[in-house]
Formats: structure tokens, C-alpha cells, sequence
């Protein structure tokens, strides 16, 4: 917007809005990290900023809101912070609260871009067995032309296909922004909290074993979702394939082979599937542009990646294999917004009985 300004030290925006809803100085003095963003996130943000702007108008500020009134710095502030408001009595207010603390989950799509065009990636359980799952990753690391840095994390190897081995993820030298986890999952804490404080903030979990099998899978996944949240990571995940960028040839699966490069990005929730899809066109004409598997979206949700696919220029098309929505309401108007730009092919599975059924023993999602 033509009212926003930048300073080396400090962003902030100018407003023609009546006094009682001009932004303070003071509240936007933690937008300041985000002043070396990319144009197209300070859009997110505007966007979303005129939105607030909106919605809370239109609640009323003389309205009684449980002592709650913020001024547009505070909701802004507040947003980036993280920090969480008192929820307001009122259920008008409660409905912006929920959405505010909603958005507060959110991050813009650009952490997203680790996984697909990251200067180094550390694979952590490195086998030196060819079959293992884990020393096909590092095999597709090194065979389809990624340009960035590849480490084997294993202590009882010293090379693995011909590059060093490193004892952990703190021997891992710069530049590394992406981890592959192949770990069991009874070591999965200490292996994320060592990666957080590697300081690597995009961990794909390849290791099974979560809320797919129950309760005490299920506690365990949001143990380590606090956990990543606490480093500020982003998690594709756990239970998944892993993500693939055709033009990048950054391939953090063990699906055999690439498929041609092209127009299509391709967004599941089942490993069987993108490996079938990947099976089926890897000898045709048929070209993609990306893969993600999500596995039981413990972070990084289909919304999110389909945000991240509207905004990449090589991705032309969306394919989605969708079992279970997570934020039905943010899909929805995220699917809406990105439609406006690029076609959307949704596939929904595990709609009747059986299906739901299949579809909660391998990701535990709640199929409907």
C-alpha cells in the first residue's frame, strides 16, 4: 500500500482512519522482523491488516466487549507476537477472538520454502543399508540434480554415498535450513529439540508411530508439536513420504524415481498415493512440478500448502488427495482465493464407511 513506510529499524504503517482507530507507533514496533520480507508476505499481511480493520469495526468499538478494546496496533501486535488476548464475554467478540487466535497458528507461506528449495538438508538416521527407507532418501537427494548441501546424520558412519557422515545434527555444518527425520519414534523429542537447537526451522517426520495408533500415539504427536512450535519449526508430517521439487530435484522421499518436470503440484495426505501417482506417469508425459505428502498434518496443514502452491510460478495446476480437513472455514475461503488463480483438482476419499475406516488406520484423520 502506498501508506506503508520502511526504516532500517522499525515498519510501520500510515493510516487515514479516525483517531479512535489510527495505529499507535508503539504497536507496530513488532512488525521490525519481518522488514527484510518478501513483497508478496507484506501483501498477506496488508490483506490481512485491512481485514481486522474491517471485522472489528464492524463489532462496534463503543460496544461492550468483557474490557476488551483493542486499538488496530494491539490486534496487529498481538497477531505477530503470538501473545494470546483475554477471551471477551461478548459473542460477537468471541467470534473475532476465535479468528484472531486462528490466524495466531498461521505463518506466511515462505516458511514453507525449506522444503522444496532449501540450501541444505540434514538426514538424520542416514542408513548405510540400501534397504532402508532412509538411505533411499539420501539416494534421491544425491541422483536428480539438487544443488544444495546433503549431510548424513548417523554417529557409527563415517560416509554415506559418498558424502561425510556427521555423528548429530549439532556436527552439521551451515548451511542446512531442512531436516529429514527417519528415526524411531521413541527418540523423536530428543532428536527435535537438537534440531531446534541447530537452529534448522523446516523438519520433515518420516517416522510412523503417532495418533494413526491411538491415544499414546496421539499424545506423543502433541508433545512434539509444542515442542516445535517452542523453536518456531515448521513440521511436514509425521507419518509421511516427505516432499519432492521436480525443477530443484530436492527429493526428501524414498518413492523411486522422478517423474517429469511440468505444470502440476501434487498435495496428499497418503504416502501410498503419491508413490502410486509417481509409479503411474513417472514414464509419461504427464509433468509435475511438486509433491507433498502430509502424513497426519500435525503442523503444516493441506491449507497451508495449497497457500504456499498459489503463490509458486511454477506450479500451474493444484492436484489435492484429501482425506480430512483440518480448518473447514479456512479452506474453504483459501480454496476460494486461490481458485481465482489457478484450477484446483480435490479429490476427496473416505467418504462412506469403509473408507473412513482405511483412511483413520493410516493417517488418523477424521474422514467425512
Amino acid at each position: 500500500m502506498s501508506g506503508r513506510q520502511e526504516h532500517h529499524s522499525d515498519l510501520y504503517f500510515k493510516s487515514s482512519l479516525p483517531p479512535r482507530l489510527a495505529p499507535r507507533r508503539d504497536g507496530f514496533s513488532s512488525l521490525a522482523p519481518f522488514a527484510q520480507r518478501s513483497a508478496s508476505n507484506f501483501c498477506e499481511l496488508e490483506t490481512w491488516r485491512l481485514e481486522a480493520i474491517r471485522d472489528t469495526q464492524s463489532l462496534g468499538w463503543s460496544m461492550p466487549c468483557g474490557g476488551w478494546e483493542p486499538d488496530e496496533g494491539e490486534i496487529i501486535s498481538h497477531y505477530l507476537t503470538g501473545k494470546k488476548m483475554g477471551n471477551p464475554g461478548n459473542s460477537r467478540c468471541r467470534s473475532w477472538y476465535n479468528h484472531l487466535t486462528n490466524l495466531q497458528e498461521r505463518t506466511v507461506p515462505s516458511s514453507l520454502t525449506p522444503f522444496f528449495n532449501a540450501k541444505g538438508v540434514a538426514v538424520l538416521g542416514a542408513s548405510t543399508n540400501p534397504k532402508k527407507l532412509s538411505y533411499g532418501i539420501l539416494e534421491n537427494l544425491v541422483s536428480f540434480g539438487y544443488q544444495g548441501e546433503v549431510y548424513p546424520v548417523n554417529p557409527n558412519a563415517k560416509e554415506i554415498l559418498g558424502r561425510k557422515a556427521y555423528a548429530s545434527i549439532a556436527d552439521v555444518p551451515d548451511p542446512v535450513d531442512l531436516a529429514v527425520v527417519v528415526l524411531p519414534v521413541t527418540v523423536i523429542m530428543k532428536t527435535m529439540k537438537e534440531i531446534g537447537e541447530r537452529g534448522v526451522k523446516a523438519v520433515v517426520i518420516i517416522t510412523g508411530g503417532f495418533r494413526e495408533l491411538g491415544e499414546e500415539g496421539a499424545k506423543t504427536e502433541l508433545a512434539v508439536k509444542e515442542l516445535a512450535r517452542s523453536y518456531g519449526m515448521r513440521v511436514v508430517g509425521p507419518n509421511c513420504v516427505g516432499t519432492i521439487d521436480v525443477r530443484t530435484g530436492l527429493d526428501s522421499t524414498f518413492i523411486k524415481g522422478i517423474p517429469p518436470a511440468g505444470p502440476i503440484a501434487f498435495i496428499s495426505q497418503s504416502g501410498a498415493i503419491c508413490g502410486g501417482v509417481v509409479d503411474l506417469i513417472i514414464n509419461s508425459r504427464i509433468g509435475f512440478s511438486h509433491f507433498a505428502s502430509l502424513g497426519n498434518e500435525m503442523d503444516v496443514t493441506e491449507t497451508d500448502m495449497l497457500e504456499y502452491f498459489a503463490e509458486d510460478e511454477y506450479a500451474k495446476v493444484i492436484a489435492m488427495y484429501v482425506e480430512g480437513i483440518q480448518d473447514g472455514p479456512r479452506f474453504m475461503e483459501v480454496a476460494r482465493r486461490v481458485s481465482q488463480k489457478k484450477p484446483i483438482v480435490f479429490l476427496k476419499a473416505g467418504k462412506n464407511d469403509a473408507g473412513a475406516k482405511a483412511v483413520s488406520s493410516h493417517t488418523g484423520s477424521l474422514a467425512g
